[in-house]
């Protein structure tokens, strides 16, 4: 146990510093410090915090700290192999948030030549490769790091499913139609093959969802709110922790009505593509624990704003924020 603890500490430890650069970076170098100490002691169980929170959360907090650097014109090569690193680091640890590159490689673009961006995607790259060079031998088909998504689809989008994991479970819809809690499906798989079975899933799903638009439609919509207030229901200690994190949402949003703070909008559009996922898939709160350290951070940014009153606002003006030249409180 030695092995995993250390690894933890030392996972735990660089989230928590990466966390404060990228805050220091952009000017907030006090409200990140205080966002990643309540992150470190805010109580978030499950068996998969430390892959979901730390590791996950430390790949992506590490990346924005090195954007903006070389958004700042820091295009030394180990920046750039740094940041090309941590970019395959991430979607090897959630392959979703391969859907936050676009934006990135195109805000890179708008600032830079094309030679940071090349470099940082062939390091990227090469890590992903590596993976999918492993599945091509074992399946014989090409499965982009892994091939789970028609499986997690066809049980959040089915005609008993909600928008709450929690939910599926005890009506019994989850064990219907996923493959962790259904021999049925297991021997399904089995006799197909993973990949074959897994294109099935996918074409299932899309099948439904034509069929289905309205229903669709509702249950991303509900996916998305719980994603924000995850307001679980299942029992008490869900309760408290849903109304922690609801509560972490609203206070990372308390000046956006007047238009007054400025955040690092890359950060949020970034982040918007990734949620695109979770939002078709039934909701687990810990997909929430992904980004959870940039809604702390909002939220002690916000604090300090008001604490401080309006004239720090421009003191601490977001150097991404303001070259981007996108209006305060962009989401």
């Amino acid at each position: 146990m030695r092995l995993p603890r250390s690894l933890g500490f030392s996972s735990g430890s660089l989230f928590i510093c990466s966390r404060i650069l990228f805050a220091h970076s952009e000017g907030h170098g006090q409200a990140g410090l205080v966002a990643a100490i309540v992150g470190a002691l805010l109580p978030l169980p499950g068996r998969l915090f430390k892959w979901e929170a730390v590791f996950t959360g430390w790949a992506l907090a590490s990346s924005a700290w090195m954007m903006t650097r070389i958004l700042k014109g820091d295009t030394r090569i180990w920046t750039l192999v740094g940041f090309g690193a941590l970019l395959g680091a991430g979607i090897l640890l959630s392959l979703v948030f391969i859907l936050a590159w676009p934006n990135r490689g195109l805000l890179l673009l708008s600032r830079q030549s094309v030679k940071p961006l090349a470099i940082a995607l062939l390091i990227a790259l090469t890590l992903a490769g590596l993976g999918t060079v492993r599945n091509f031998m074992v399946f014989r088909h090409f499965v982009f790091i892994r091939d789970d998504a028609g499986m997690a689809l066809v049980s959040s989008n089915n005609d008993c499913a909600t928008a709450l994991i929690s939910k599926n479970i005890a009506s019994g819809c989850f064990a219907h139609e996923h493959l962790a809690a259904a021999f049925a499906m297991l021997e399904k798989m089995m006799a197909a093959g993973e990949y074959e079975f897994s294109a099935a899933e996918v074409r299932r799903t899309r099948d439904w969802v034509r069929l289905h638009v309205s229903r669709f439609a509702i249950l991303t919509l509900q996916r998305a709110g719980y994603f924000w207030f995850p307001l679980d229901r299942l029992d008490r200690a869900s309760r408290l922790r849903g109304i922690m994190m609801s509560t972490v949402t609203v206070l990372s949003n308390p000046r956006d009505i007047a238009g007054q703070i400025r955040r690092p909008p890359y950060s949020y559009r970034c982040v918007a593509a990734v949620l695109a996922y979770y939002y078709i898939d039934q909701f687990e709160r810990r997909y929430r624990y992904r980004v959870l350290w940039i809604s702390l951070l909002f939220a002690s940014i916000g604090m300090e704003l008001l604490i401080n009153g309006d004239d720090s606002i421009t003191a601490h003006r977001s150097p991404i924020a303001h070259n981007t030249g996108m209006p305060a409180g962009s989401r």
